[in-house]
């Protein structure tokens, strides 16, 4: 009689013998005939798994072994489980600005389901803005997505140019298992802010001229963009301690704004006016404003270095 040894047992359930349900090992001789009678069974353990596997050898009186088969199993999924939540973060977005639902904001799991099919629907309005889909291209609104959209990079929320907070309820379903609760996804719109830092004093001697420099200002945004410099623009302060001993000018003329590009270039320059021998230290008060979103026009105090011609032919400072 042909009788079966099982090499290698499955890994995510087990075998099982006749009506007493005894379970198979490696040592165990099973006749060729309990198989073919339908006497032997696999019992799934229950996991989260859709695939297993054992290997059988066949062997006739002592003489005649056969060759190893592995005999595959496939396990069909049962949808029994909801999706698990691993991230559910307030979604920050800048005033005016998009901002694209990752999977570091909103992430959901579900062994027994694609992501695909793991769905968000979103049960409120929001006052701030709305979901779109860069994938449409239509610039509707939507109100359910899936979570390989938001893999995808797919879902973008767009602000309608108003700042404060939103908690949006959503119900996540795999189409058969859905949270009873309600989920919340918060979603706060900040306006930038900008920051203006002197950093390099202007140098000039007396009499003479110097150019502005982009090393007399650190700008920064609260985003970390450095971008936006290209956009500011500087305004001098008309103010008693701003420009004393001289004068901004570009092109030969004399100037009151200017802009980050024109530093860039070097188009401005500090021009002293001669007009007193031992001139002090002067100072430039400007204000630095950005496009309209960024919030906050920072005034920065630069200041301006004087120097003169000593007796020995070096330069001395005003303050020396």
């Amino acid at each position: 009689e042909v009788q079966l040894n099982f090499q290698q047992l499955p890994e995510h359930g087990k075998l099982l013998l006749g009506a007493s349900n005894m379970e198979i090992d490696t040592e165990a001789a099973v006749s060729a005939s309990l198989l073919q009678n339908g006497m032997i069974q696999y019992q799934h353990d229950n996991s989260e798994t859709r695939n297993d596997s054992f290997v059988v050898i066949a062997s006739f009186q002592d003489s005649k072994t056969s060759k190893p088969l592995r005999v595959d199993i496939k396990v069909n999924p049962v949808n029994d489980e909801s999706p698990l939540s691993i991230n559910i973060r307030t979604l920050h977005v800048w005033l005016a600005h998009e901002k694209t639902l990752t999977s570091s904001d909103l992430l959901y799991t579900d062994k027994d389901t694609i992501p695909g099919n793991v769905r968000f629907i979103l049960q409120d309005d929001s006052t701030l803005g709305k979901f779109i889909s860069r994938r449409a291209g239509t610039g509707d609104e939507i109100k359910e997505f899936s979570q390989q959209d938001i893999n995808d990079n797919d879902v973008v929320f767009v602000g309608n140019n108003r700042t404060g907070k939103n908690e949006l309820l959503y119900r996540v379903t795999d189409g058969v298992e859905a949270h009873r609760q309600l989920r919340v996804l918060r979603v706060r719109v900040r306006q930038l802010s900008m920051s203006a830092v002197p950093n390099t004093p202007v140098r000039v001697e007396a009499g003479g001229r110097a150019p502005l420099s982009t090393l007399i200002v650190n700008l920064s945004r609260v985003d970390g963009d450095s971008s936006f410099v290209n956009d500011v623009v500087f305004t001098v302060l008309q103010r008693n301690a701003s420009l004393r001993y001289g004068h901004l000018e570009m092109t030969g003329q004399h100037v009151s704004q200017f802009s980050y590009l024109d530093l860039v270039e070097s188009r401005v320059l500090y021009v002293q006016s001669g007009e007193d021998q031992w001139p002090p230290n002067d100072m430039l008060l400007v204000s630095a404003n950005a496009t309209p979103e960024v919030l906050g026009v920072p005034v920065v105090r630069v200041q301006v270095l004087i120097s003169y011609p000593a007796e020995n032919g070096s330069l001395l400072h005003a303050n020396e």
